[in-house]
């Protein structure tokens, strides 16, 4: 073999050796995750805070049992919604639009997310105040449509059964509410 040779099966052979070392690193972290089930109170940023009920409906029962006017563009989408109750031990009062921008990501499967969708929330939450006041506990819900297009056919006929998850954050540490219905 040639000096060239040598010197090119010695560079891959490094570069597999890093990439392999890459491999393993990657493999050996893991990132710590925290869950929580309904009617598990916990403290998020100084608001307590307890998954109430959690509910997958179709438009038409939506609409009825909540009281509202909502739409969607299929015929077959559903409305994934969360109710919380909320306490705020934060020592002050705290807008609406602050601690639902505390309030985390959204929806998620394994094979699916969605963020909340505040147009949903707006017909369905009743606030008393502009601002939820120290020490004032609240209900309120979260939801967003689970739209038959973003799912495969096989998925859509087991989405009723599917594993959802509210995602509170995903960094540094992932920190979710698991939805039982």
């Amino acid at each position: 073999m040639t000096k060239k040779k040598i010197i090119i099966l010695f560079l891959l052979w490094l570069l597999l050796l890093w990439g392999v070392r890459i491999v393993k690193v990657n493999r050996e972290s893991a990132v710590p995750e925290t869950s929580y089930h309904m009617k598990e109170t916990f403290d998020w940023m100084g608001v307590k805070v307890t998954p109430l009920e959690a509910h997958m409906y179709s438009l038409e029962e939506y609409n009825d049992i909540m009281g509202a006017a909502a739409s969607t563009d299929g015929n077959d989408d559903n409305i994934l919604c969360l109710k919380l109750n909320v306490v705020n031990e934060t020592g002050e009062d705290i807008s609406w639009d602050a601690l639902f921008d505390n309030f985390g990501y959204g929806f998620e499967t394994t094979t699916w997310c969605s963020a909340i969708q505040p147009y949903l929330g707006a017909e369905i939450n009743i606030f008393y105040s502009e601002m939820l006041q120290d020490g004032a506990s609240q209900d309120i819900w979260l939801a967003t449509t689970v739209e038959k297009d973003c799912f495969k056919k096989n998925h859509w006929e087991k989405v009723d059964h599917m594993d959802y998850y509210y995602v509170m954050s995903v960094y540094p540490e992932p920190v979710k509410i698991k939805l039982e219905f």
